[in-house]
């Protein structure tokens, strides 16, 4: 569809003129084509859009799906790895 497109469209552009210098956007883009190696079916939007046949209302729909699975991934990492570190700064404080 045509709106399909000009969203796909307006957020790559979005990508490229802001993101791509950022650093948590290439991290994110990495360890997508990572997870797309263990899940063949984890593709990312721009792969989606121009290497399948998917329509575009699809392909964003499954992009935001993926995009709420990664951060919920990463919201699990991060608060895993804050109670790791509170349980060694406790086990530091208490060996003074």
């Amino acid at each position: 569809s045509r709106i399909g497109l000009c969203e796909v469209s307006l957020e790559n552009y979005v990508d490229m003129r802001s993101n791509t210098a950022n650093p948590f956007f290439t991290f994110k883009k990495k360890v997508e084509w990572a997870i797309g190696d263990f899940i063949p079916s984890w593709l990312p939007l721009y792969t989606m859009v121009t290497f399948t046949r998917t329509p575009y209302h699809i392909a964003i729909q499954r992009a935001q799906r993926q995009d709420r699975i990664f951060y919920g991934m990463l919201s699990v990492i991060g608060a895993s790895a804050l109670v790791g570190a509170g349980g060694l700064l406790r086990r530091v404080l208490a060996a003074r």
